[in-house]
């Protein structure tokens, strides 16, 4: 018997830890008091890789605010990093970004819907939609609270993107139209653009003409829905976002950039991380450092990111730490 709980006694030994783990913090939550909204409102920060070394450059840096799901900051947060940080693969297809990932808590129709409408999107009336509408009201807090408060915070460059799925994308297209300037890269996934009997096609006609002197590279995605047969509300979100692009690609003044990418084999539901990827790429388009630009030197890095802010209309400096 003393044998057996020596050995059972070793066991466990082996199977503890030599040493505490440290755990591998990837967010920093945040909570925002609202007097605009009238409650309390988190938010969630995960910071590039780069951020603390004060060796390495940029020392201030763009900003990506998503909305919705705490997954999708998972999401954005490995895409980024995967996408930007020379220290990790090479790969420096965009610069490091502060993601801001904005949960809803309290009322999500109230707060991503442009206006009040019990239209559903089947086009019948739909009454659990009766606290709608209070979109404009939330891009104000992102606008007035939100943005201030991570600006003084952390070390923000003057660039930042928008990115939401389904209705969040609604939402990402409505500060578009409505707030212009204050975000310069718009990523919207499969966006419900159905809403309020496609509501955003009539204002994107009105808007779009009194918008001056403003960037912007509007990224727009769409499962593949199909055209006939399937959910009524698919085929309405597909035609919206199809009349939108294309409305936008004809009318819009020469500093927007607007691409609408279908996916083919993806649903609603496993299309935001591919869109992810390929609207940052839109909206990083001549970011990208290539090998030969590299091995060239200072010299030929300097110009290259000298070049790239006649583009995205911000001061870009390189990410990492060159030589």
């Amino acid at each position: 018997m003393r044998i057996l709980i020596l050995t059972y006694s070793l066991l466990i030994i082996e199977l503890l830890p030599a040493h505490a783990e440290t755990p591998f913090v990837i967010g920093e939550k945040h909570v925002l008091k609202s007097k605009i909204l009238g409650e309390d409102r988190p938010y969630i920060v995960g910071l590039p890789a780069s951020y603390n070394d004060k060796t390495y450059h940029p020392q201030q840096y763009p900003v990506l605010c998503i909305l919705d799901r705490e997954a999708h900051f998972h999401a954005a947060t490995g895409a980024i990093n995967h996408m930007s940080n020379p220290l990790n693969n090479g790969n420096m297809r965009i610069p490091e970004m502060i993601v801001v990932a904005i949960p809803n808590t309290t009322d999500r129709l109230r707060d991503l819907t442009p206006t009040n409408s019990n239209l559903g999107s089947m086009g019948k009336e739909n009454l659990s939609q009766s606290t709608s509408g209070g979109g404009p009201k939330f891009l104000q807090f992102i606008e007035k609270e939100l943005i201030p408060a991570i600006e003084s915070k952390y070390q923000m460059r003057q660039s930042r993107t928008f990115v939401g799925h389904s209705l969040e994308g609604l939402t990402v297209l409505h500060s578009f139209l409505t707030q212009p300037g204050l975000f310069q890269n718009y990523i919207a996934i499969d966006s419900s653009l159905w809403w309020d009997g496609e509501v955003m096609n009539k204002w994107v006609q009105d808007f779009i003409p009194k918008i001056k002197n403003t960037t912007a590279h509007i990224f727009m995605s769409l499962a593949e829905h199909k055209t006939t047969g399937d959910f009524p509300g698919f085929i309405s979100m597909t035609a919206s976002n199809i009349f939108f692009a294309e409305w936008l690609k004809k009318n819009s003044p020469p500093d927007f950039a607007t691409k609408l990418q279908v996916f083919p084999g993806q649903d609603h539901s496993s299309v935001p991380l591919l869109s992810l990827y390929y609207g940052l790429m839109h909206s990083f388009d001549g970011y990208k450092l290539s090998m030969e630009t590299i091995i060239e030197g200072e010299t030929a890095l300097s110009a290259h990111y000298q070049s790239f802010p006649n583009k995205a209309g911000i001061e870009f400096l390189p990410t990492g730490k060159f030589g």
